[in-house]
């Protein structure tokens, strides 16, 4: 499994080469993705907000996964008036795992949609999550602009309100909620007096952990009950006002928060970091390696490696920094490797070929079967190329794409 050969030293410098390149390519990639960013930036701080939207929605289509291009692509869409659209992405990204900002882009959307109130329980000046820095100087005069002075509806309203409030629910059952916090608006806004509205609107807001907004308006619903209690003289709804306001105190026992509960990440992506553990067995050799990193970007990861290997009655300590890059089931990668002990040390490039393949959950893929082909090539002109298969298992904390 494990062998040992004499390499050219002009054979050494093109193996260098080729997988420096593939080491650099994909963080090159990251480095123009990010670039990407200030054009469409450039149009909307310009006004040019139909063609800002074009690009951004490019640079989506380009980068699936990419949650800081959602939210801002949302932005956009809601500034060019297409508010419905602009609700869907940001439910998108807070699905894939948004970082913060999306308290911030949630609530100009909804400014610009005319909510000022809602829009106040996702983002005030006061709140810990602060506007993106290349937006601070412009989303006020926004505001100002292009913010509807009524309220823009994403319902049906030709349809029964039964519909909506069905369609509301469903949202709500997808993890749409954002655009079921809308319509549940949309409906006690409507029917101040009606008690439905109020409860589910309640559940919707707790879902998300804003346990104060959604005390309020379960509070809400239940005096509406009462009344409706007295007025038509039924006793049917005592069980359910006691059930009711028994669960608003639980409710109020909650941690006193106000925000979306959406895992906090690294801008552009949902953070992921992996704990790698494996080994190769020879006949003359036996290995077991480590590696524990995160991610940059949804495909491009970075990782520090540790290893123990034994050969011949010695014992040598592997350290190393790679970068790997992986399209789907497959993983490439190259980076730097010290080889320590018997006193003597060696220093290579090493590069890695292979199959991540999930072994988790379906839909969450936490967990992965890591088949690696993995080669050395030591800078000592004298030294010898080692390569071999490793078998280990990779075991992801937070959300892979």
């Amino acid at each position: 499994m494990l062998q040992y050969i004499t390499t050219p030293l002009t054979a050494k410098k093109k193996f260098l080469f080729i997988f420096l390149a593939i080491l650099v390519f994909p963080l090159a990639s990251y480095s123009q993705k990010k670039q990407n960013f200030e054009e469409p930036r450039g149009l909307l701080s310009g006004g040019k907000i139909n063609k800002a939207i074009i690009e951004y929605d490019k640079l989506v289509n380009e980068n699936i996964g990419n949650t800081t291009l959602m939210m801002e692509y949302a932005y956009a869409l809601a500034l060019g008036g297409l508010y419905e659209n602009a609700l869907m992405y940001l439910d998108r990204a807070i699905l894939l795992g948004a970082n913060k900002d999306v308290y911030f882009y949630s609530a100009q959307v909804l400014t610009l949609m005319g909510y000022d109130t809602l829009a106040a329980e996702f983002w005030t000046n006061a709140s810990f999550a602060v506007e993106p820095q290349w937006i601070t100087f412009d989303y006020t005069s926004w505001q100002q602009k292009y913010a509807q002075k009524e309220r823009r509806s994403i319902g049906d309203r030709d349809s029964h309100d039964s519909i909506v409030f069905r369609r509301a629910n469903a949202l709500a059952a997808r993890g749409m909620f954002l655009q079921s916090i809308v319509l549940f608006q949309e409906l006690v806004d409507d029917y101040p007096n009606e008690f439905f509205s109020y409860i589910g609107y309640s559940t919707v807001l707790e879902n998300v952990g804003m346990y104060n907004a959604a005390a309020k308006k379960l509070h809400i619903g239940i005096m509406m009950m009462k009344v409706q209690k007295l007025v038509n003289n039924d006793p049917t709804l005592n069980e359910a006002i006691s059930v009711f306001e028994d669960y608003l105190l639980e409710l109020e026992k909650k941690t006193d928060r106000n925000l979306l509960s959406v895992p906090v990440s690294m801008p552009g992506f949902s953070q992921t970091f992996m704990v790698y553990g494996g080994g190769m067995i020879a006949k003359s050799y036996i290995a077991v390696n480590a590696r524990a990193g995160f991610y940059l970007t949804n495909s491009v990861s970075a990782a520090l490696n540790l290893g123990i290997a034994g050969s011949s009655g010695n014992t040598y300590f592997n350290l190393g920094l790679s970068g790997y890059t992986r399209w789907k089931i497959f993983i490439v990668g190259a980076g730097l490797s010290g080889q320590f002990g018997n006193n003597n040390s060696s220093f290579g490039l090493q590069t890695t070929a292979g199959f991540s393949i999930p072994t988790g959950k379906r839909k969450q893929k936490q967990k992965t079967l890591d088949i690696l082909f993995d080669v050395t090539l030591p800078f000592a002109e004298d030294a010898k190329k080692m390569f071999g298969i490793s078998i280990g298992q990779t075991q992801y904390f937070g959300k892979r794409k």
